[in-house]
């Protein structure tokens, strides 16, 4: 009878400590429902606006690139200015000396 007694006693004990912490654990749910938690993302924004600013800065870089290679390709022609220029004084002078040829001819 006596470890009977002494099985209740463990186990009044044991429900009463029990009972404690369900009363600190409702505690706490309560205490953390009313905190609020605000993270601290200045770190992620940092990071951020630093891969903004490197991505500005090749954008830039290739505008200035694409750019130039815009005005070499307007300014460049497939052929070459002094071709064009030899063919018109050949076209010309080859024009001359038929003319004269065909007025000498139909002179004689």
């Amino acid at each position: 009878m006596a470890k009977l007694d002494e099985i209740a006693e463990l186990l009044t004990e044991e429900i009463h400590s029990f009972e404690k912490s369900v009363n600190k654990l409702e505690t706490l749910q309560a205490s953390l429902k009313d905190y609020k938690l605000e993270p601290d993302i200045s770190l992620v924004n940092k990071i951020l606006w630093e891969y903004h600013e490197i991505q500005r800065k090749r954008h830039f870089e290739l505008e200035k690139i694409v750019l130039g290679i815009n005005n070499k390709i307007e300014k460049a022609q497939t052929i070459p200015g002094w071709q064009v220029k030899l063919f018109w004084a050949w076209s010309f002078l080859n024009l001359l000396g038929w003319g004269i040829t065909i007025v000498f001819l139909l002179k004689t």
